[in-house]
């Protein structure tokens, strides 16, 4: 089901060239990428690991006082995101190839970070 939901909001980009998160009532997490490309061909990793990789700006000790973006990440890892669906679509037009992942249930409600965003097994606090 989200695997089909991320494809029909990949294909509203394409479609609209307008990168943006739904302005309706949305009841899905959702990460977006999107990347000029020449070519369709272009590893997931390649879109996830930066998303993740936002971890370095994440404060565990008090999320509110984190550095750079962290909404990407946060998403990845929210603990209560038990399901995830991505898709990508390669826009002709525009030569972007978008990337859309979708989460359930969504993530990143305030004052659920501590119980939804858990430490590393291999890191310390920041």
């Amino acid at each position: 089901m989200l695997i089909s939901i991320a494809k029909g909001r990949a294909e509203y980009l394409v479609r609209t060239d307008v990168f943006e998160h739904p302005s309706y009532e949305f009841k899905f997490g959702e990460n977006l990428h999107y990347i000029m490309l020449l070519i369709r061909n272009y590893s997931c990793h390649k879109v996830v690991k930066p998303w993740y990789d936002e971890i370095k700006d994440y404060n565990y000790a008090n999320w509110r006082q984190s550095t750079g973006k962290i909404g990407h990440f946060t998403q990845v890892v929210w603990k209560a995101s038990d399901k995830v669906g991505c898709a990508q679509v390669y826009s002709q037009n525009s030569k972007r190839l978008y990337t859309v992942c979708n989460y359930s249930p969504a993530g990143n409600y305030i004052n659920r970070y501590n119980d939804n965003v858990l430490l590393p097994l291999n890191r310390t606090h920041n």
